[in-house]
C-alpha cells in the first residue's frame, strides 16, 4: 500500500479524522500563539530575558506534569480528557486575552501561559494513546504520520498568522483566536464515537504515575527510544539559539535567515508524510530510528562547516524531515510494545522527557556559545547527540524481531477472526482491535477450557484440535475447527453452564471479553452474528436448561414488562406487598411467587396480585434452595422471562436460579462475595479498593485473639445479616465477653432466618464519619443512576439505624466521591446490572464501602427515590430482570426532600401506647406529607429497650417536605409525643 493509500485509510475512518482535525486546529493556535506571546513579551519588556523566561514557563509545565497527563490519559475515557483540556485552555485563552487587553503586568501573563500549558500536558498522550483503537494496527504508522504532518503544519502556519494578527490588530486578538481553535479542537472530539474508558489503574495519581516510570524503564526498548528521540529533540533545541546567531554572523541575513532556516525545517517536516508511512511499516525499525535521527543531529556538523545559504536550507529541511520521521517511527514502534492499559503513562513520560531535553538544548547552547565559539558549540553538542542516538542503538537490538513476530502474531489471529461469523458484522478496525486483545493458545489434551459455574471472562475459537463439552458430569456435546464457545456468559453476563475440556492437541484463540463487548457496544449488529455463531452446540459461556433450548432462544427477551412472566424468590415481611402490587398492577407482569409453604404471600394468588403462587422449602442453603425454585418451576411448567428477589436472605438464591435458566443477572461470585461481610472486605482489599480489616471469629477465643490484632474501637458483627442485628462496637478487651454474649444471642438462626447462611462473626475496624446509602440503577457495566440518602448517627453500641434523610446536606465534594467510589466498587465486584443498595461511610481516611447490597433497598428506600428524583426502583429492578433497557427519566433537581424516621422501644416491658398508630394510621393516608409508615408492634407486646442494645423497632414513618428545614419539622410534630413502655413480662437475660 502506498502513502496516499495508507493515509485514505486512516481518513476514511471517522473518529481518527475528527482527532487528526482537532490535533490540526490546536496545533496551529498554539504556535500561533507561541508566536504572538514571545513577540507580545518583547515589545511590552525589550528584554530578551523576558522573552526567554516565558519560553520556559510555556515548556516546562509539559516536563513537570508530562507524566501526570498520562496518568490522566490512563485512567479516564480519552475522548473526555481531550475534551476536557480544550476547554480549560479555551477558558484560560480568553483569560490571557482580557488580561493582555487590560494591560496587566506580563508576570500575570506568564502565570496564565503556565496554566495553559499544564492544562494541555495530558493531551499527546491521550491521544497517542487513543489512536490505536480508532485506527486498529495495520493502520497505526500512517495515523502517527498524518499526527506529525498537521503539527508541521501548525509550525509553519501558525506563527505567520500570529505575526500578521500581531502587526494588524490589537494585542490581544491572537490570544482570542487561539482560544477559537480550541473550541473547535473540543467540538471536533466531542463527535468521536468511541467513548471507552481504559480499564481500571489502581491507586492514586503519584502511585499511577510511579507505575508509568516503571512501565517505562521496564518495557524492552523503551528507554532506548526514548534517548534517542531526546537526542533529536536536544538539537532541536539547541538550535532554536545556535541558528539565530548563525544566521547573523554565518548567513549575514540577521533575524529573516533564522525565519528562513524555521521556514524550511518546517517544510522539511511536512514533505516526510510522504514516506513516513512505509517507514513505519518498515520491518527495520530500529534502523530507522537511529538513521533519521543520526541525520537530524548531523545538521549541526553541516552548519559548523557551511556559509552558503541554499547548503543551509537543504540541512534545515533535511533535519525538520528526520525529526519528524525519527518522532513518528520511535512513538508508532512505542504504541506497539507498550500494552494499551499504561500507552498513556509511558507516552507521558516520553514527551516529559521530549520536552526536557529540548529546554536542556536551548540552554546548553547559549553557555558553549559563550565558553568556545559557535562553531564548536555546533559540533561539541551535534557530536554529543549522534553519540547518544548511536550509543543507544545498542538497546534497540531485538526490535525488529520483536516488531517481526508482533506483525505476524497479529496477522495470524487476525487471520483466524476474520474466518468466524461474528468478522461478516465488523470493521476492519474492529477485527484488528480484537485481534489484540486475543491470545493463541497451545494446549494439550485434557485441559478444561471453561468450567460450568465459573464466571465468564472471555470468548474461545477452535483452531486446530477438538473439544468435548459436559455438564454437570455428562458428555453433551463436541466441537472442532472453526467452532466458538463463551459468548453467551458474555453477553447475559452469566456464569459458564458446563465444561469443557481439550480432547485432543489443540489450538485455541482467546478474545477478550471486555474487547468483544466494547465491540458489540459499537456495532450492533454483532450481536445476531453471536447468536449465530452459537446456535445449534451447546454452549458453555452461558444460559441453558438441561437441553440447551433456553440458549439457542437467549434472544428471545419479551420487549416490554407487560406480560412478561417475573419469578420473585421469597417475598420477604407484608411490608413487601406493595412491591408485588405494583409490578403485577401497575407494570402489567405476570408475577410468579416462590416461597416456603404457609408464607404470609400464598394469599396474594387469591387476591389477584400474584399469578402463581410455587412452595418450595428454604434452608438457608442457597445450592439446595436454588435447586428446590428450579424444581418447583418445573413441576409447575413456568418459564420464567426474568427471576429476582426483594428479600436479603435469597439474593444468592435468585442468581443462581438466573444463571441456571439462562436469564439476566449479575455472577454468582460477585452476589456471593456482597452477601458475606467477610468475603467483601477480602475482596476489596485484593482489588486494591480501601476497606477495614476484618478477621472471622467464631469463639471468645478468637474474638480476644482478632481484637488483639484489629485494635479498639472495633465492631462486632454477623458475617450474614440485616439492619445492623448483632452489629456492636467495642471498645477495650473487658467488654469483650459481654459483648459476645449479646451478639450470639441476636445471631440466632431460629429466631432470624437470615442467619440460616451462616453464623460467623467477624470484629473489623471502626470507622468513623458520616454514613450514607447509595441506591445505584447499572446497565451493561454501566451506571446510569444514582441516589444518596444521608443516614443520622446510629444508636451507638448497637448500630441500630435512627433515620435518614434524602437529599444529603453533607458536603457535595464527599458525596460525589462517595458515589464514584461505591460505583467502581460495584464494577469491580463483577455486577453489571439491577439495583443495587450501598452502604458506605465518608470518613477521615476517604470513603469506604460498609456493605454492598445485591438488591433494592428495604423500607422505605424505593418510595424515597421515587419522591426525590421520579426513578422507579421496583421497575428498574424488573427490567434488569428481564434484560431490557433502562426508561429512567430523573429530574435533575431534587422534587421534594424526605426525612425518614425509625422509632424504637424507649424501655423495655410491655408496649403501652403508641401514639403516631393510634392517630396516625386513620390520618396517614390522607395527609400527602406522609409519604409512609410502617408498624412492626403492637400495642400489648413485649419489647425491649436500649438497655438490651438492640432495641425493639416500632414504626417507621417517611415523611416529605418542600425542602429539608420543611419535612424535619412535619416529622417532629407526628413524633412529638413518643410511645410509652410499662413494666412488663421481659427480663434482660
Amino acid at each position: 500500500m502506498s502513502d496516499r493509500q495508507a493515509y485514505r485509510a486512516v481518513l476514511a475512518i471517522r473518529d481518527a479524522r475528527a482527532l487528526i482535525a482537532a490535533s490540526a486546529a490546536s496545533q496551529i493556535g498554539d504556535w500561533l500563539y507561541n508566536a504572538a506571546l514571545l513577540g507580545y513579551v518583547y515589545a511590552a519588556t525589550g528584554s530578551a530575558a523576558w522573552v526567554g523566561a516565558a519560553t520556559i514557563c510555556r515548556l516546562f509545565p509539559y516536563v513537570l506534569l508530562g507524566p501526570v497527563g498520562g496518568a490522566i490519559a490512563d485512567r479516564f475515557s480519552r475522548r473526555s480528557v481531550l475534551i476536557g483540556g480544550d476547554v480549560l485552555r479555551l477558558a484560560l485563552m480568553l483569560g490571557l486575552a482580557a488580561t493582555v487587553a487590560a494591560g496587566s503586568p506580563v508576570v500575570v501573563v506568564i502565570a496564565l501561559t503556565a496554566l495553559a500549558s499544564a492544562a494541555g500536558s495530558a493531551e499527546r498522550p491521550a491521544a497517542l494513546a487513543l489512536m490505536p483503537r480508532l485506527v486498529g494496527e495495520s493502520r497505526l504508522g500512517a495515523a502517527n504520520a498524518l499526527l506529525h504532518t498537521v503539527q508541521e503544519l501548525g509550525i509553519v502556519v501558525g506563527p505567520a498568522i500570529g505575526a500578521i494578527l500581531l502587526a494588524t490588530g490589537p494585542d490581544w486578538l491572537a490570544f482570542a483566536v487561539n482560544a477559537a481553535t480550541f473550541a473547535a479542537s473540543a467540538a471536533l472530539v466531542f463527535s468521536i464515537r468511541d467513548r471507552s474508558r481504559p480499564r481500571r489503574v489502581r491507586g492514586g495519581t503519584a502511585a499511577q504515575v510511579a507505575d508509568g516510570l516503571r512501565a517505562a524503564w521496564k518495557t524492552a526498548f523503551v528507554v532506548p527510544l526514548l534517548l534517542i528521540v531526546a537526542a533529536v529533540e536536544f538539537t532541536y533545541g539547541a538550535q532554536a539559539v545556535q541558528l539565530v546567531v548563525y544566521a547573523e554572523r554565518s548567513l549575514d541575513l540577521g533575524a529573516a535567515g533564522y525565519g528562513m532556516l524555521l521556514t524550511a525545517s518546517g517544510i522539511g517536516g511536512l514533505a516526510s508524510s510522504l514516506v513516513n508511512a512505509r517507514l513505519s511499516a518498515a520491518r527495520c525499525v530500529a534502523f530507522v530510528v537511529v538513521a533519521t535521527a543520526v541525520a537530524a543531529c548531523a545538521t549541526q556538523l553541516v552548519f559548523a562547516h557551511s556559509s552558503v545559504l541554499v547548503i543551509a536550507l537543504a540541512a534545515a529541511a533535511i533535519g525538520g524531515a528526520a525529526l519528524v520521521s525519527c518522532e513518528v517511527v520511535a512513538e508508532t514502534a512505542l504504541a506497539r510494545i507498550v500494552p494499551a492499559e499504561a500507552l498513556g503513562r509511558v507516552v507521558g513520560v516520553f514527551e516529559a522527557a521530549q520536552v526536557g531535553a529540548m529546554i536542556a538544548g536551548a540552554a546548553l547552547a547559549p553557555a558553549a556559545i559563550e565558553a568556545t565559539s559557535l562553531q564548536a558549540s555546533l559540533v561539541v553538542l551535534g557530536v554529543t547527540a549522534i553519540g547518544v542516538a548511536l550509543l543507544a542503538r545498542a538497546g534497540l537490538r531485538g526490535l525488529d524481531a520483536a516488531t517481526a513476530r508482533r506483525f505476524e502474531e497479529l496477522a495470524s489471529r487476525v487471520r483466524v477472526i476474520e474466518g468466524l461469523p461474528i468478522a461478516q458484522a465488523l470493521p476492519r478496525t474492529f477485527v484488528e482491535r480484537l485481534a489484540s486483545a486475543s491470545q493463541l493458545c497451545a494446549l494439550p489434551a485434557g485441559v478444561d477450557v471453561v468450567v460450568q459455574g465459573a464466571p465468564a471472562h472471555a470468548l474461545f475459537a477452535i483452531v486446530e484440535g477438538e473439544a468435548v463439552v459436559r455438564r454437570n458430569g455428562l458428555s453433551v456435546d463436541r466441537m472442532g475447527p472453526g467452532e466458538v464457545f463463551g459468548e453467551r456468559g458474555l453477553l447475559d453476563n452469566a456464569p459458564r453452564n458446563a465444561t469443557v475440556t481439550t480432547s485432543s492437541d489443540a489450538t485455541l484463540l482467546r478474545i477478550d471479553g471486555e474487547a468483544l463487548i466494547e465491540a458489540l457496544q459499537a456495532v450492533p449488529a454483532l450481536r445476531p452474528a453471536l447468536d449465530i455463531g452459537g446456535r445449534g452446540r451447546a454452549d458453555p459461556g452461558g444460559p441453558g436448561t438441561s437441553a440447551g433450548a433456553r440458549a439457542a432462544s437467549a434472544f428471545d427477551r419479551p420487549a416490554r414488562i407487560e406480560g412478561a412472566t417475573v419469578v420473585v424468590v421469597c417475598a420477604g415481611y407484608p411490608g413487601k406487598r406493595p412491591i408485588y402490587e405494583r409490578i403485577a398492577t401497575k407494570l402489567g407482569a405476570r408475577l410468579v411467587i416462590v416461597d416456603e409453604r404457609g408464607h404470609w404471600s400464598e394469599r396474594l394468588v387469591g387476591e389477584g396480585v400474584a399469578a402463581r403462587w410455587l412452595a418450595a422449602t428454604v434452608t438457608g442453603d442457597a445450592d439446595v434452595d436454588a435447586r428446590a425454585v428450579q424444581g418447583a418451576l418445573r413441576s409447575a411448567n413456568v418459564q420464567p422471562d426474568g427471576v429476582l428477589t426483594f428479600w436479603e436472605d435469597s439474593v444468592p438464591v435468585a442468581a443462581r436460579v438466573a444463571a441456571a435458566l439462562g436469564l439476566p443477572g449479575n455472577p454468582i461470585e460477585a452476589v456471593d462475595a456482597a452477601r458475606s461481610k467477610l468475603r467483601t472486605r477480602e475482596l476489596s482489599a485484593r482489588l486494591g479498593l480501601p476497606t477495614p480489616r476484618a478477621v472471622r471469629v467464631r469463639s471468645l477465643d478468637e474474638l480476644y485473639a482478632a481484637a488483639a490484632d484489629i485494635g479498639f474501637p472495633a465492631v462486632v458483627k454477623p458475617e450474614f445479616g440485616a439492619l445492623a442485628v448483632g452489629c456492636v462496637r467495642v471498645d477495650s478487651f473487658q467488654a469483650l465477653p459481654a459483648v459476645y454474649r449479646r451478639v450470639r444471642q441476636a445471631v440466632n438462626p431460629e429466631a432470624d432466618a437470615i442467619f440460616r447462611a451462616g453464623n460467623d462473626l467477624l470484629l473489623e475496624e471502626y470507622l468513623d464519619g458520616v454514613e450514607f446509602d447509595v441506591d445505584l440503577v447499572l446497565e451493561d457495566g454501566a451506571c446510569v443512576f444514582s441516589s444518596v440518602s444521608q443516614n443520622w448517627p446510629t444508636a451507638e453500641p448497637s448500630f441500630q439505624e435512627r433515620g435518614l434523610h434524602c437529599p444529603p446536606d453533607h458536603r457535595r465534594r464527599a458525596v460525589r466521591a462517595l458515589v464514584a467510589f461505591a460505583a467502581e466498587a460495584a464494577r469491580e465486584f463483577g455486577f453489571r446490572t439491577g439495583v443495587l443498595h450501598i452502604e458506605a461511610k465518608s470518613t477521615s481516611g476517604g470513603p469506604r464501602i460498609v456493605e454492598i447490597n445485591a438488591r433494592m433497598g428495604g423500607g422505605s428506600i424505593h418510595q424515597i427515590v421515587e419522591a426525590v428524583w421520579g426513578v422507579d426502583l421496583i421497575e428498574a429492578a424488573v427490567r434488569s430482570s428481564l434484560g431490557l433497557p433502562q426508561a429512567l427519566r430523573p429530574s435533575r433537581q431534587p422534587r421534594c426532600a424526605v426525612v425518614d424516621s425509625l422509632v424504637y422501644a424507649p424501655a423495655s416491658g410491655r408496649l403501652a401506647t403508641m401514639p403516631l398508630a393510634a392517630g396516625g394510621v386513620a390520618g396517614v393516608s390522607g395527609n400527602p406529607a406522609v409519604l409512609g409508615l410502617d408498624l412492626h408492634a403492637e400495642v400489648g407486646d413485649d419489647v425491649v429497650g436500649p438497655d438490651a442494645i438492640f432495641a425493639t423497632p416500632l414504626a417507621e414513618l417517611a415523611v416529605r417536605g418542600r425542602d429539608l428545614r420543611e419535612a424535619r419539622a412535619i416529622s417532629a410534630r407526628m413524633l412529638a409525643e413518643p410511645p410509652r413502655v410499662a413494666a412488663g413480662a421481659w427480663r434482660p437475660a
